[in-house]
């Protein structure tokens, strides 16, 4: 008896240790797991998939590891420290815009911006001043308030509500921007053809009938709305679901709408280089189009003509359309009869003054004739008067965020040196950064969230680097299909790869790489080309693991 009750009490002693453990109380006080969404497509790649699985978001407190009792000798784990900032990806503030793609102007000329990358929706009155922000910036999920690849924004006329396209929902906020619901309202991170569920929706308004218009990117469909109860209710399709047409009865990848004051509207028709004109007539669920501008399937720089991936149309209220020549970094404005002229920008010329954009993607209009145009990749919204005349800029042109020597913005690779250095990539903030044993930074290379060619910036970062025996660091720049080099002082040593291809220098699709600590060999994950690429220590080809191309279970 006495045997048993000791060994009672040393089981209750034991557990008492196992449950005092730091990953043991998060366990068990965590909250229920939710589902972020990646921060989705690279900006050029639109219909990318990048869906997460769930996340559990435990609420961990630092403990002190003194106060930790280890188990017996062998392999134990216990906290020490974090390297960043929990939930802070960068230093916040209303002055400065991460990737911005829509635009969106009320009735009271309050400039609303949707940040891409950056995963808010920013307002500014009239005076230029910074009034609410929705989201959280630089966190890309798809649940409650967050706003994962935020595309475009529009307000509710009859009350004031705010709508926003992520991918791949639908959220309102109230005018004060708290949530109200979203759409679907379970799993929002879901993708789906139904009417309930959506492929990447892009642009949306409100039009004819006082319904919601949402231009459903990957169906090929515009859906319809009525938003005036407490949930919205499906009116009607324009297009064919799943189906990319050329014709007048559908769309090959729409993109933006907007309605002019006889309640016609407008349909950027992405693929098929044109914008759509469409008519109906009360109850507003069957509408007819026909081409407006652009010819279908031929791209073009003139004023007949658009180039690939035209972003966006708006219409002001003397019915000029405005349409986003994303492709010829251009504005273009057109009357009723599609008679065009150059805005603003030069066709097919990129730029960072305030003459040109690096990539237009949204235009809109207030009631003075001023007209906003985001330039995601310079990190700004350009202001225009009624000529085409340059007024101001939203955002700092080149700088997307700040941030300091603390905060890691979405770090996807680590590596520890043989010093104790760690060596971490930053998906998000596009660096590479070099910490000493307690997380102090010592360098980083790139510039902070800005894509780059060169061997000072990076393109993506999608994978861990490696360290060999000098010190060198191997990082997979997915973006530019190439490995960047460093010595550990942070200078450039060499570049590993010609860029995307198949060849036995090229890449697709970078992952993780690692260097064989027999013979000091590199090992590069060629994931899209499914091989493993294998180089001596003189970055010279010496074998492929894996059959380049095909994909399969063998051994």
């Amino acid at each position: 008896m006495q045997r048993k009750w000791l060994n009672l009490i040393s089981l209750l002693v034991l557990c008492s240790l196992v449950l005092s453990l730091p990953g043991m109380a998060a366990a068990k006080d965590a909250p229920p797991p939710t589902n972020p969404v990646h921060p989705g497509p690279k900006p050029s790649s639109p219909t990318e998939d990048g869906i997460k699985k769930p996340f559990t978001a435990a609420a961990n407190k630092p403990v002190n590891p003194a106060a930790v009792t280890l188990g017996a000798s062998g392999l134990s784990f216990r906290y020490l420290n974090d390297f960043g900032v929990n939930s802070e990806p960068y230093l916040v503030d209303g002055l400065h815009l991460n990737y911005p793609g829509g635009v969106f102007v009320d009735g009271s000329n309050n400039l609303f911006v949707t940040e891409t990358v950056g995963a808010r929706v920013l307002k500014y009155n009239v005076a230029g001043a910074n009034t609410l922000s929705l989201g959280h910036a630089g966190i890309p999920w798809a649940h409650d308030d967050f706003l994962g690849d935020a595309r475009n924004v529009t307000v509710n006329p009859a009350n004031g509500h705010i709508w926003v396209t992520i991918n791949p929902a639908l959220k309102e906020f109230d005018a004060a921007g708290n949530l109200i619901q979203m759409l679907p309202a379970v799993n929002p991170w879901e993708t789906g053809t139904d009417n309930g569920h959506f492929m990447y929706p892009h642009g949306l308004a409100f039009g004819p009938g006082g319904y919601l218009y949402v231009v459903d990117f990957s169906n090929h469909r515009i859906q319809i709305f009525d938003v005036t109860g407490a949930t919205p209710l499906y009116v009607a399709t324009i297009g064919t679901t799943g189906i990319a047409q050329t014709d007048n009865s559908g769309f090959n990848y729409p993109v933006r709408v907007a309605f002019d004051s006889l309640n016609r509207m407008y349909v950027v028709d992405g693929l098929n280089n044109r914008v759509q004109r469409c008519t109906s007539i009360s109850p507003w669920n069957s509408w007819s189009c026909t081409t407006f501008f652009g010819e279908t399937g031929v791209p073009g720089n003139d004023l007949t003509h658009l180039e690939n991936w035209a972003a966006s149309v708006d219409v002001d209220a003397f019915d000029n359309i405005f349409i986003a020549d994303g492709g010829n970094n251009r504005v273009l404005k057109c009357d009723t009869l599609a008679v065009c002229a150059l805005f603003a920008g030069t066709p097919g010329v990129a730029g960072i003054d305030n003459s040109h954009f690096a990539g237009v993607e949204d235009v809109a209009m207030d009631s003075f004739g001023n007209v906003y145009v985001s330039d995601p990749p310079n990190f700004r919204v350009q202001k225009f008067n009624s000529a085409g005349v340059y007024q101001s800029t939203y955002g700092v042109t080149g700088v997307p965020y700040l941030t300091d020597t603390t905060r890691i913005y979405s770090p996807t690779g680590v590596a520890v040196a043989t010093d104790g250095s760690v060596y971490v990539t930053e998906s998000g903030g596009n660096r590479l950064l070099k910490m000493n044993a307690a997380g102090v930074r010592q360098w980083s290379v790139g510039e902070p969230g800005v894509y780059g060619y060169d061997n000072a910036h990076f393109g993506w970062l999608s994978g861990s680097p490696a360290i060999d025996t000098l010190g060198r660091v191997y990082v997979p720049d997915d973006g530019n299909d190439r490995v960047q080099i460093y010595n550990s002082n942070s200078s450039y040593y060499a570049t590993l790869g010609t860029g995307y291809g198949q060849g036995n220098y090229e890449f697709g699709c970078l992952g993780n790489i690692a260097i064989s600590p027999v013979n000091g060999d590199i090992y590069v994950v060629d994931r899209c080309n499914q091989r493993v690429q294998v180089y001596t220590t003189l970055l010279v080809y010496k074998a492929t693991i894996g059959v380049t191309g095909v994909i399969g279970s063998d051994n």
